[in-house]
């Protein structure tokens, strides 16, 4: 009965929906990060959040851990010790802001601090440094899945988040790190660091991209297109990846649409994602004027129109290419299967007579029989 009023009274507290907050997901009492009033933090500075400026002190971390491991279920206190110490090495690199998943606290009891401190002891040094370089590395990928994605980790949908999670490790070399502190899943990917705003991790990365502090896989990704864009940013990257002005004028001609104006308007987007993303509340800045969200519709409908062609390019550049695998597309593509079909006989440039220009992609068979009867008049 106990537990049942507790969930009760969480949800009393709440709004039915609120757009502010469903894309973010439920936060239990154990997704937040509690911190003692008794524990000083630094006025938060996005240029020196992971320096040696933020220097972790061994009172500071086990009173933190104490703070936090109980909030979570009894059988998972191995998890909870994890997740803990993370959150306690995230908070002496600097990432602490007040944010709103931040909870200030009363001190831990001395019951709770001798078995934080058992646990902090019993680190190896390299398991300490691993959870210093994941608390500092881990805030930034998980951004990075929150704009491509939409969400931190979704349970239902593991395998996708933790492939894509495992990619950005790895590119971030810090998957033997991750293997250290031994938490994966929601546990690390959501419940330790979801406190750490995107709002915030942004401010981080855009004061410390000019540095080596950053992976280059973060820095390559910061304008990466936002959840919403992907057909968007397949059509252009494709379209940019040939880099034909024949093409271009044929696409044009052909379609209506003009892939410089498509161009400039990804591009736009790539600018500022956060403003594009279905939560843009999370990184603190207002939504599309009804002007830019009327430009944005154009540009994905002009993005669907070109779905037949970009598909068939894709598929006629081969499984080298890193476009090959993009699903964002292949569902508009079915609108035309036969300038699929066209645009990848033209891309692999066979021997197949019937594509001997560009133009030839877009000729329906009534229209070339009927080129065909001229030629023959003449």
């Amino acid at each position: 009965m106990e537990a049942f009023d507790r969930a009760l009274e969480l949800i009393n507290g709440q709004d039915s929906y609120n757009t502010s907050t469903v894309g973010m997901g439920f936060m239990k009492a154990e997704d937040k990060f509690y911190v003692p009033l008794s524990v000083a933090a630094n006025p938060f500075a996005a240029g020196i959040v992971g320096t040696k400026e933020n220097r972790a002190d061994s009172a500071m971390i086990i009173t933190l851990v104490a703070a936090n491991f109980p909030r979570f279920p009894a059988d998972k206190k191995d998890v909870a010790m994890k997740v803990s110490m993370l959150r306690a090495m995230a908070f002496a690199a600097g990432w602490f802001d007040n944010q709103k998943e931040t909870v200030r606290t009363a001190d831990p009891s001395d019951g709770e601090v001798q078995a934080a401190k058992a646990f902090c002891l019993s680190l190896k040094a390299e398991v300490i440094e691993a959870y210093k370089k994941v608390a500092f590395v881990m805030p930034m990928l998980t951004e990075v899945v929150f704009r491509q994605m939409g969400h931190h980790f979704i349970t239902g949908d593991s395998g996708a988040y933790v492939k894509k999670y495992r990619a950005l490790e790895a590119s971030a070399m810090i998957s033997s790190e991750v293997s250290l502190i031994g938490l994966s899943g929601g546990d690390l990917y959501h419940s330790a660091l979801h406190w750490i705003s995107p709002k915030t991790v942004r401010q981080v990365v855009s004061a410390q991209r000019g540095t080596d502090r950053v992976p280059e896989s973060v820095k390559i990704r910061a304008s990466a297109l936002p959840a919403g864009c992907a057909l968007i940013g397949v059509v252009n990257a494709t379209m940019t990846a040939v880099a034909s002005v024949d093409l271009n004028q044929a696409v044009e001609r052909h379609m209506g649409v003009s892939v410089a104006d498509l161009a400039a308007s990804s591009a736009k987007v790539a600018a500022d994602p956060a403003r594009y993303h279905v939560s843009h509340f999370a990184y603190g800045v207002p939504g599309l004027t009804a002007a830019e969200a009327a430009e944005f519709a154009a540009m994905k409908a002009a993005a669907e129109k070109l779905a037949p062609l970009v598909l068939g390019l894709i598929r006629g550049m081969g499984r080298k290419t890193n476009l090959f695998n993009a699903k964002a597309i292949e569902k508009f593509a079915m609108a035309s299967p036969a300038i699929t079909a066209k645009a990848r006989n033209f891309m692999r440039a066979t021997l197949d007579t019937k594509i001997k220009c560009i133009d030839d992609i877009f000729v329906t068979q009534a229209g070339a029989w009927a080129k065909k009867v001229e030629d023959d008049a003449d």
